[in-house]
C-alpha cells in the first residue's frame, strides 16, 4: 500500500515538472524548437492574403516569413481571421503574431507589443466611378450628412472620424475590408478609406468599372501634422524576448537585394520605408 502511495506521489510530482517546464517555454524558444510559427491576417491585399492555391502571399507575410528564417524558424502558417478579431486572437494564443497590415496606434499599444515600424502610409479615400458627390476631404464629408463612409469593425479610422467630428450616423460598419468594399460598388456607402496600397489593389481587382481614388484628396491633419499611418507586426506583451528578436532579423534584412525585392514586388517603394529616427515609443504615446 505504502509502495502503491508513494508511486503516486512520485508520479503526479514528475507530471508536474513536465507541465512547469513546458510553462516556462517561451513563444520565442517554442516556434525555435518546433521551426514554425503561427501568423495571423486578415486575408487583405497587399499585407498578407490567400492566393487562389491556398498559399500566402503579400508584403507583411514575405517581411515576416524572412525575418523569422534569421531565427531559424521556415515555417510561416497563417490563421485568417476577421480584422476585428486580430488582437483578441493573437492575446487568446490563437497565434504567434500579426502580420496584417496593422496601423501602430497609442490605444494597440496598450494592448500588444508591437514590433518597429517597417512601412509608412497616408490614407485614400475611394469612391463610385465619377465621384458623384465630389468628396476630396473630410470637411467635403461633414458639410454633407448624407455621405455615408463604410469602415470596418476596429478599424484606426473610427478614430480620426471621431477626431474628426464625424457623426457615427454617418458610418456603416461592416465585419472586414471586402464586405466594406462590395457595399461601396453596390450603393449601399458613399466612399471608404483605406491605405494608398489597399485602394489601388481594390480599384485593380474591379478593373476600374464601378470604383475610383477620389484624387486629389486632402489629408486630415492632427496636432499640425498631416496623418501618417505607421504599420507594425504585433506580438504578445509578455513576449519581449520575441519582439527584441525580431525587430533584430528585420533590422539585418533592410535594405538587402532580397528586401527590396518584396517591396518592389507589391509596389513599396524607398519612400514607403519609415526612417529609422522613426521609433516606436514615439509612435505609441502620440
Amino acid at each position: 500500500m505504502k509502495r502503491i502511495f508513494l508511486a503516486s506521489v512520485l508520479a503526479i510530482f514528475s507530471a508536474g515538472i513536465v507541465a512547469s517546464s513546458a510553462a516556462a517555454e517561451s513563444t520565442l524558444e517554442r516556434i525555435k524548437r518546433t521551426g514554425v510559427v503561427q501568423i495571423g491576417f486578415s486575408n487583405e491585399k497587399p499585407y498578407s492574403f490567400k492566393q487562389p492555391d491556398g498559399s500566402l502571399a503579400g508584403v507583411d507575410y514575405e517581411l515576416a516569413r524572412a525575418a523569422f528564417a534569421k531565427l531559424g524558424v521556415h515555417t510561416v502558417d497563417g490563421v485568417a481571421v476577421k480584422f476585428s478579431t486580430l488582437i483578441p486572437g493573437l492575446k487568446a494564443g490563437h497565434f504567434d503574431a500579426i502580420a496584417a497590415g496593422l496601423f501602430i496606434r497609442p490605444d494597440r499599444c496598450a494592448e500588444i507589443a508591437f514590433a518597429e515600424p517597417h512601412i509608412q502610409i497616408a490614407d485614400a479615400i475611394t469612391v463610385q466611378k465619377g465621384n458623384p458627390k465630389n468628396i476630396h476631404s473630410y470637411d467635403d464629408v461633414l458639410k454633407n450628412p448624407t455621405i455615408k463612409i463604410g469602415t470596418q469593425q476596429g478599424s484606426a479610422s473610427r478614430k480620426d472620424f471621431e477626431r474628426l467630428g464625424i457623426p457615427e450616423s454617418q458610418l456603416v460598419v461592416f465585419q472586414d475590408f471586402p464586405e466594406v468594399f462590395f457595399a461601396l460598388k453596390s450603393g449601399r456607402v458613399d466612399l471608404t478609406t483605406s491605405t494608398i496600397f489597399a485602394a489601388n489593389e481594390s480599384i485593380a481587382a474591379d478593373g476600374g468599372k464601378s470604383v475610383e481614388r477620389a484624387t486629389p484628396f486632402t489629408l486630415p491633419v492632427f496636432d499640425g501634422k498631416p496623418s501618417i499611418n505607421y504599420l507594425g507586426f504585433g506580438f504578445r506583451k509578455d513576449d519581449q524576448d520575441l519582439v527584441t528578436a525580431f525587430n533584430g532579423a528585420l533590422r539585418a534584412f533592410r535594405g538587402t537585394p532580397d528586401y527590396e525585392a518584396i517591396l518592389a514586388k507589391y509596389s513599396v517603394t524607398s519612400a514607403d520605408v519609415p526612417s529609422p529616427d522613426v521609433k516606436l515609443a514615439d509612435i505609441c504615446k502620440e
